[in-house]
């Protein structure tokens, strides 16, 4: 396994932010897939029409859960955080009928991406799809509310420790070759706080495997990240965000624990132009 990740391991020249107003361009979605960019900030990516209309949605739906892995949160939808291939999918396909009824009828910036993406990567020869395995396949995205109480509404992690130690059955394993793309669409924002925090810091495996976060990535306490650079990103509602999951980030203290509603998803390169799509 050590040699893997030595294989897999990326390198990115600088830590780089890209902003935007409202415009949504596939060319700087794709230098975030390929390793080349850190993070992409779009203000006002959806109306508040929109934003309400995807709110009331998952205020009325009754496939809300509260989460049982020691990230506390409430959710509509999948994660394959410690959960094998078999059980992913399958919960996938259990609650499908409860993240199409939050996305409903609104054209939203995540479905939007996708198909955009898609386009793109077929013109260069390539595809991008939901991730599938045994038991079915993937959403197009999960709902989020996270819950902590503490410094962090969730604590500082990263997201490549957890797809590259996912499993057996877990095609998108391959994805951290380059970057593990999170996608965040924030229908709903806090009053104060909620922020989501980014520090100029993306661990080694070996770094990871000396504080005990190979498998997880989660929590990075206040020793590993004290005295390094950070970015917060200022996200209101309807901004669209994405980031290189690599990089440690978290989101900070909200001033209302039930307001700021997240749309997530993951995206990666499992080829040279192929890309799967997952929770």
């Amino acid at each position: 396994m050590k040699d893997n990740v030595k294989e897999r391991h990326v390198e990115v020249p600088e830590f780089r932010i890209i902003k935007r107003d409202g415009l949504i361009l596939t060319s700087d979605i794709l230098e975030l897939i390929f390793g080349q960019a850190t993070a992409l900030h779009i203000r006002g990516a959806a109306t508040r029409e929109t934003c309400d209309a995807i709110v009331r949605n998952f205020e009325a739906s009754e496939g809300i859960l509260e989460r049982r892995d020691g990230v506390p949160g409430r959710f509509i939808g999948s994660s394959h955080y410690k959960k094998t291939a078999d059980a992913y999918f399958a919960e996938s396909e259990v609650n499908r009928p409860h993240i199409n009824a939050l996305l409903g009828d609104v054209v939203d910036p995540m479905r939007a991406i996708f198909n955009l993406l898609d386009c793109k990567l077929r013109d260069r020869g390539g595809t991008l799809r939901l991730a599938k395995g045994k038991k079915g396949r993937a959403n197009f995205c999960r709902a989020l509310c996270w819950t902590g109480q503490g410094k962090y509404a969730l604590e500082p992690h990263d997201d490549a420790a957890q797809v590259m130690y996912a499993g057996e059955g877990f095609e998108f394993v391959d994805a951290v070759r380059r970057a593990v793309v999170a996608i965040n669409f924030y229908p709903s924002m806090p009053d104060q706080g909620g922020d989501l925090r980014i520090w100029n810091y993306r661990p080694t495996h070996e770094e990871k495997v000396a504080a005990g976060l190979e498998k997880t990535g989660y929590p990075y306490g206040s020793d590993l990240i004290e005295g390094k650079d950070y970015w917060d990103l200022g996200v209101r509602e309807g901004d669209l965000v994405l980031i290189d999951g690599g990089y440690v980030h978290g989101v900070t203290r909200q001033s209302d624990t039930g307001k700021r509603l997240l749309l997530h998803a993951f995206c990666g390169l499992v080829g040279a132009q192929d890309a799967v799509w997952w929770t």
